[in-house]
């Protein structure tokens, strides 16, 4: 067997008395029969079937290693290529709840012959992980292996959509929360010593009394320097983002402590 576009080199002898030595490349697939000549002698005829070789799996490149995305992000691949010069033809996608894509939730079955691709709308539920991978089609029409093995999965989260609300009933994703720092929880009323106290009750109408609060119940410690991040928001649609919030705000004045949002 050989394959497309390479070169081959080929050896006839006459019982160990001479070698002969000739080049072939094949310029089609399918069978090719050669024979090599010298003067009136001629060797025996050679069969050399010429096979497809499937195009190189495809590696993802955004978006990857749990990024962040909105609600329809385009997926986005390595260039098609492809052992014996052979042409893309079409790109697979898959998306799936699990990395053994046992859950697909968007299969595009064959498609153009792209590098990239948008997930559909309507596809994808917000603050989740999900799996992606695709492979590549050749235009041999040998159909044993035109199309390549599957990429690697590549894994990015969603973010919330806009407009986003939090009552703190639940952690929804907040970042740098920690028993002695940020928390979120029911209100606690205690503390004082620098400010106002903390209350005992939120401003929400749910029953939960959930807050997000630095030590809650309690004051905050000298040299302190912690920051809670919220989970990121797909802001990419919107022509005016404003940002509401209440506080209840207890420290020092600026010269011995400060807070930011």
């Amino acid at each position: 067997q050989a394959f497309l576009p390479s070169p081959y080199t080929f050896y006839e002898t006459d019982g160990g008395i001479h070698t002969y030595r000739f080049g072939f490349t094949p310029g089609t697939r399918g069978d090719h029969w050669l024979k090599a000549r010298s003067g009136t002698i001629e060797s025996a005829k050679a069969t050399i079937t010429v096979t497809n070789a499937a195009p190189l799996a495809p590696t993802p490149t955004a978006p990857v290693n749990g990024d962040y995305c909105g609600l329809a992000p385009t997926l986005r691949l390595t260039p098609f290529s492809d052992p014996d010069d052979a042409r893309h033809a079409g790109t697979h996608w898959q998306v799936a709840t699990d990395e053994a894509f046992g859950s697909i939730i968007w299969d595009s079955g064959e498609g153009a012959a792209t590098t990239s691709l948008s997930v559909p709308s309507a596809v994808l539920a917000e603050a989740t992980p999900y799996w992606w991978r695709a492979r590549f089609k050749d235009d041999s029409a040998d159909a044993s292996t035109h199309w390549s093995e599957w990429s690697i999965p590549a894994m990015f989260h969603t973010a919330y959509a806009f407009p986003f609300t939090d009552d703190f009933s639940s952690n929804r994703g907040w970042q740098g929360l920690g028993p002695q720092g940020w928390s979120i929880g029911p209100a606690v009323a205690g503390g004082g010593e620098n400010g106002f106290p903390d209350p005992a009750e939120d401003s929400s109408p749910t029953s939960d009394n959930g807050i997000l609060g630095y030590h809650l119940g309690g004051d905050y410690a000298p040299d302190a320097d912690a920051r809670a991040t919220s989970p990121p928001i797909d802001c990419s649609g919107a022509e005016i983002v404003e940002l509401s919030f209440q506080r209840w705000l207890g420290v020092e004045k600026d010269d011995w402590a400060h807070a930011t949002i």
